[in-house]
This record gives structure tokens, C-alpha cells and sequence, in this order.
């Protein structure tokens, strides 16, 4: 027999129930779904410069509320590119004012000194690093740890207690990177950041870039760098077509920095055609000099502007130019100071322009650029040879017999011949002059403050 007709109604209302709770829980899947779809299906129509954005946002966001692991495996990880990005890409390096410093002394010092944006360490590093930074633990910073690592930006630090003997130290230092980022990472993204084949100093840090100065003062004594040629004795010019400033290595510059501010020249100026000077290997070769020397970038003609108000001689290097521990060599020239040029293209038309018979007091500046319409390329190229062929320097400046015997000057090495005459200008025609009130070691400014 069949069912009657009450069952019957029975189970058509216990069906329908059925079918719309089905319906509701399938409605409320598909709307879960979609709440959890729409973001994959945003993202994936992101351009590639928006999903660098967005991934970038969301990195600063997860460093800022502590969320995000600070153990980093993968070349792929947005840090690492980031890191990569402020090591060898200068316009990026320029947008974040953030560079790239490596090695544990180094990084320690500029740690204990300037602003650190975060720290890349190794974690068998962890111990020799911490043992070089006693000054900030004891300044207010706990140790770096996992666990310290891994704190928010807001935890509660603990003081150390102040003992008597660093006493006005603790008065007057600054609680600077007293809770610097800190991430473990493994030696392949060191030595890929660094950029070297073997690197075993287990740290990398990218620091906030040092500002230009906005005036140098009373300046006496001012290293121009551009495009170092080859030889600073004279210029090849078979070879002088060949030559520009990505052959020239990083190190090279950082080298010439370093030099310059131990021997307590007073400022840089870098040329446009100068070679990164915020690579890391550039940084690295000048135990970042540029932190601690004041520095600005500029144009040729903007340089003897300067020069003209400071009041300072234009000096480029030539073997047949006048020795440079000749007596009272800059007060013949009635001039308060030094700048010594060291680029290809000035210095070769300089030597072309030596030559040529012209009023002295055009010799040190550059014509204003006159108001006909652009043109050609061309045009604007051969505009710029033309102002690059009327530089004329005040001197030029050989290292004398008495240093380099007689047609050996150019055949040493451009890194020898600019070290020599840094150093003989320092010491032969301004031995007492101070170092720039803004140029100090560690050691110095420790005992300042």
C-alpha cells in the first residue's frame, strides 16, 4: 500500500525544508567562495608595477605590526628584493635614500653612528656581531636575539643599569638604533646583496643615505671625482675613445674616498660622470667615507662656480705640470685652497685647451648657454664639447723627480699618483689645516658627546 495522504503531506514539507536548507548552505558557500576568490582574482589583474607596489605595501605593513617571520630562505622573498634592488639598481637606491654596507667593522660603525633601516645577519654571525656593538647594548638596545628579533616595534625594552663611569655618556647619547630590524638569512643572500663570490662576514645592513651638504664652509681642500682615466700622467688617445666610467671599478672611487678623508681633505664633489659612489663596493672600498665627509653632486660648471666663490685652485695631474711640493705654489695664485680634478674629460681638454692663448680670467669658467632652440642631438653633444674644451685649470700638478723619477708618472697606477698628491697637498702646503668640522672618527665624537 501507498502512503496516505497525511505521510504524504508530511514528507513533501520535510522534502522542502530539505531542498532549502540545502539551498542556504549552498548560497553560503558560494558567497565564503567568493569572499576568498575576489582577492586572487584582483590580484591577478594587477599589472606587474602594481603587484610590486601592493607586495611592497604589504612587506612594510607585516614589518610594522611584527607579524611576518624574520627567518628569510628564499632569493625570492620580497626583502631579499628589496635589498637586491637598493644594491644594484642607483635610481631605486636613490627613491628609498637607503644604502647597502657590508662587513661586520664597518657596519658596526656606522651602526654606533647613523641611522640603520634594518640588519641581514647570519645567525652563527649573531655572537661576533653583538660583541662588537658593546656601546649600543649598554646605550639602551638588548641584545640581538631570536627573541629580540622577533619583537614588535612597540615592546617594552629594558635598561640597563647606567654605572658611574659612563655616566654623562648615557646623558647625552641618543637612543639611536637602539631596536634595529633584525633578520636571519642564510649565507647565499649575503653573499647576493654584497655581491661577492665568497662572503664570510655574515651581515649586511641597509643604512639611510647620508645627505649632500648644503654648504662646505670655508673649504680648503676639495676632491673632484668623475671618470678616473687609466693614467694621471697623460692622456692615451688611442685609447681615450675607449674609456668610460662603467669600465672603471667601484672600488676605485671608494678607494680615492678613503684616502681623502684619513688624510683629512675637507670635502667631495661628484661629477656626473663619476661611477656609483653608493655601490656596495664602492662603500665597502671607502669604509663609508661619504657618511662622515661632506659630499654634493654636481656639474662641472656648477664646480667652478664654487671654486671661483671659495676661492679654491682648480689643479689637474700631468707628468710635465709643476711639482707639488714646489713652495708657495698656491699663494702665487692667490689662492685660499685646492681642488683637485681628477676626470678624463676635463683633464683632456684641459691639456688640448693648454696650448691655446686666452684671457686668464676666462680660464676658470664655463659660457652661459645661449637662448637659440635646442636642436639636434647633436647639436646639444657638440655644445657640450665645446664647453668642456674651454676648461682651463689653475694649475697642473706633477709628483716632481723627487718623488716619481722623470716620464714614469703616467705608467703608476691612478690610484698611486691620486693617493700621493692627496697626500702631499695635505702635508706640504696646509700641514696644520683641521679636518671638516663635519669629518670624525668613531672614537672622536664618542668623546665629543
Amino acid at each position: 500500500m501507498g502512503p496516505g495522504p497525511e505521510e504524504t503531506s508530511s514528507l513533501n514539507q520535510k522534502g522542502s525544508k530539505a531542498a532549502d536548507f540545502g539551498a542556504s548552505n549552498s548560497s553560503k558557500k558560494l558567497q565564503h567562495s567568493h569572499l576568498h576568490a575576489a582577492p586572487k582574482t584582483d590580484f591577478a589583474c594587477l599589472t606587474d608595477a602594481e603587484r610590486r607596489d601592493k607586495l611592497e605595501r604589504r612587506l612594510q605593513a607585516q614589518l610594522r605590526d611584527g607579524t611576518r617571520s624574520r627567518n628569510v630562505k628564499r632569493l625570492g622573498d620580497p626583502l631579499v628584493k628589496h635589498l637586491l634592488r637598493v644594491a644594484g639598481n642607483a635610481a631605486y637606491r636613490d627613491l628609498r635614500q637607503s644604502v647597502i654596507a657590508t662587513g661586520k667593522t664597518l657596519v658596526c660603525e656606522l651602526l654606533s653612528n647613523f641611522p640603520c633601516r634594518r640588519l641581514a645577519v647570519r645567525r652563527r654571525g649573531l655572537a661576533a656581531l653583538q660583541a662588537l656593538l658593546p656601546s649600543l647594548y649598554s646605550a639602551g638596545s638588548p641584545p640581538l636575539n631570536e627573541q629580540t628579533s622577533n619583537a614588535t616595534h612597540n615592546a617594552k625594552i629594558e635598561l640597563p643599569l647606567q654605572d658611574a663611569r659612563h655616566s654623562d655618556y648615557f646623558k647625552t647619547r641618543s637612543r639611536l638604533n637602539t631596536n634595529v630590524e633584525t633578520h636571519f638569512v642564510s649565507n647565499r643572500i649575503l653573499r647576493k646583496v654584497a655581491g661577492f663570490q665568497s662572503y664570510d662576514d655574515g651581515c649586511v645592513a641597509e643604512m639611510r643615505m647620508p645627505d649632500q651638504a648644503q654648504d662646505f664652509a670655508d673649504i680648503r681642500l676639495l676632491l673632484c671625482l668623475g671618470n678616473i682615466p687609466p693614467s694621471l700622467g697623460r692622456i692615451d688617445q688611442s685609447t681615450a675613445s675607449k674609456h668610460s666610467a662603467e669600465d672603471l671599478d667601484p672600488g676605485t672611487v671608494g678607494t680615492l674616498l678613503r684616502t681623502a678623508a684619513a688624510l683629512q681633505w675637507q670635502g667631495a664633489w661628484i661629477l656626473p660622470s663619476c661611477p656609483d659612489v653608493f655601490n656596495p663596493l664602492a662603500i665597502r672600498a671607502s669604509q663609508g667615507a661619504l657618511f662622515w665627509l661632506p659630499y654634493r653632486r654636481g656639474s662641472a660648471e656648477e664646480l667652478i662656480q664654487l671654486c671661483r666663490a671659495k676661492e679654491l685652485a682648480l689643479c689637474v695631474p700631468h707628468e710635465s705640470g709643476t711639482p707639488v711640493r714646489t713652495a708657495g705654489l698656491f699663494e702665487q695664485e692667490k689662492k685660499k685652497g685646492v681642488c683637485l680634478v681628477l676626470d678624463w674629460s676635463l683633464i683632456n681638454s684641459s691639456i688640448m685647451g693648454s696650448s691655446k692663448k686666452e684671457p686668464r680670467e676666462d680660464s676658470t669658467s664655463l659660457p652661459e648657454s645661449s637662448p637659440v632652440s635646442p636642436g639636434t642631438p647633436k647639436d646639444a653633444s657638440r655644445r657640450a664639447k665645446a664647453k668642456h674644451s674651454i676648461f682651463k685649470p689653475d694649475i697642473f700638478l706633477s709628483l716632481g723627480a723627487e718623488i716619481a723619477p722623470e716620464g714614469t708618472m703616467h705608467l703608476l697606477h691612478p690610484i698611486t699618483v691620486a693617493s700621493m698628491l692627496i697626500y702631499h697637498i695635505k702635508h706640504v702646503h696646509f700641514p696644520s689645516l683641521a679636518g671638516s668640522p663635519y669629518l670624525f672618527s668613531v672614537k672622536q665624537r664618542t668623546k665629543a658627546m
